[in-house]
């Protein structure tokens, strides 16, 4: 990359050791469906599903899914079915000997799956924001010949996100100012192998000083990250590393997209975060305002859809406007470019827009004149390089425009590479 990306071991890596018969990795999710204000619904669905291999296929196999509110009482409930194989319903008179084959769990919180959905209703659900992060879990539960061989827990929220392209972005059917920071994954003096504990540190600062989102500049972050913006409230852009399936830093033209394990992988892996409000699948790429990129782009979208419908596609572009994915797109991040926000909203007044990267001011805290020698610069918030703006006036071209759904600027915290303005 164009910065440290770093190299090697640097998160967490696990071992997992599972039966022939087991959950698949990944395959759990959590969607949620509201009935109701949105501010304050009276019921929410939970649309819950998971896959499992099936080992010597013995069975019968069953799939529960029981929700667990965040005060740690049972909060869902389903019919009771009983599959003796894949896709079929006996009753549970048909079950062997008559036993219960769930006996830890209360007949009247759970549901079961196969490979396919299960909708478990939620009363009065306690909604997920920024203000207050409220968590759900969802316990999944894999039997066999009536004993438990398997069980996954995942946490999730119960929130809506919408985009309007007048004004802006909304949680929870309220509008929601995007307060944003744009971060790489290494911290000054520790690198890219970050401890979990220094992860909540960066968020809780975040959040201190007033932000409520956080753009991952640019690759999928470490779970752990998630986490925390999941407990504390923060609003997560998760971006993938690369448009297409390009090995190399930028896609060139004739970029393969046909198998996009990377951002399959992405998506399936976060896509039970209620943090994570929507996908970012490029950033600055020069295919962004050509054809083929708006044929990647959409293929992409396409494959995003299939594994999430729930979230809305975009990207972070910096030329090429009126072109490539901008046609394409239906949530439009502008790098900079200020000069662009009217002319875009004029000749495409469909989309929603926000600035997916601003500012770059750079600054030194408490020095007062610039000093090339030792690197230092005033931290007046008088100097940017030629393609960025001041933090004031980044700011108030977004805050000036009510249709636009907010900002990140770049950066939250330094990181190693791009010494602007002296490297």
């Amino acid at each position: 990359g164009w910065w440290y990306e770093g190299g090697g071991l640097y998160r967490h890596v696990w071992l997992n050791i599972a039966n022939p018969t087991s959950i698949e990795s990944d395959s759990v999710f959590a969607r949620t469906e509201l009935t109701g204000p949105e501010e304050a619904p009276t019921e929410a669905t939970v649309v819950a599903g998971a896959s499992f291999t099936r080992g010597d296929r013995t069975g019968p196999f069953r799939l529960v899914h029981r929700v667990i509110a965040p005060d740690g009482s049972p909060a869902g409930w389903g019919s009771y079915n009983a599959p003796a194989s894949p896709r079929k319903s006996p009753s549970r008179a048909s079950n062997p000997g008559g036993q219960d084959v769930f006996p830890d769990i209360p007949d009247n919180h759970w549901a079961w799956t196969d490979v396919s959905q299960q909708r478990i209703r939620i009363s009065k659900p306690k909604l997920w924001s920024v203000e207050h992060p409220n968590l759900y879990r969802l316990e999944t539960s894999l039997y066999q010949n009536a004993k438990l061989v398997d069980r996954v827990n995942t946490t999730f929220g119960i929130r809506s996100v919408r985009w309007d392209k007048d004004g802006g972005f909304f949680l929870n059917g309220k509008r929601t100012m995007l307060k944003g920071t744009c971060n790489h994954q290494d911290h000054a003096g520790v690198g890219v192998a970050i401890p979990d504990r220094l992860f909540e540190w960066r968020i809780k600062r975040l959040k201190e000083m007033g932000s409520n989102a956080y753009r991952c500049s640019h690759n999928p972050p470490a779970t752990e990250l998630l986490d925390a913006c999941d407990r504390l409230g923060m609003l997560v852009l998760d971006e993938t590393r690369h448009l297409g399936d390009a090995t190399t830093a930028k896609s060139p033209p004739g970029t393969p997209y046909g198998e996009l394990s990377e951002l399959t992988r992405m998506v399936l892996r976060d896509r039970n975060h209620p943090s994570v409000f929507a996908w970012s699948l490029f950033n600055e790429e020069p295919l962004q305002g050509t054809d083929e990129g708006a044929r990647i782009f959409q293929a992409m979208e396409k494959r995003v859809k299939e594994l999430d419908p729930t979230r809305e596609v975009t990207g972070a572009m910096n030329f090429g406007f009126n072109a490539g994915i901008q046609k394409v797109s239906k949530v439009f991040g502008f790098n900079y470019s200020l000069w662009a926000y009217d002319d875009v909203r004029k000749k495409d007044p469909h989309l929603a827009l926000f600035g997916s990267e601003t500012a770059s001011a750079v600054s030194t805290r408490g020095i007062y004149a610039n000093d090339k020698e030792k690197g230092y610069v005033s931290a007046y918030d008088v100097n940017h390089p030629e393609w960025g703006a001041t933090a004031e006036k980044a700011w108030k071209e977004i805050a000036n425009r009510p249709h636009m759904a907010g900002a990140f600027v770049w950066t939250g915290f330094d990181y190693k590479g791009e010494p602007t303005p002296y490297g």
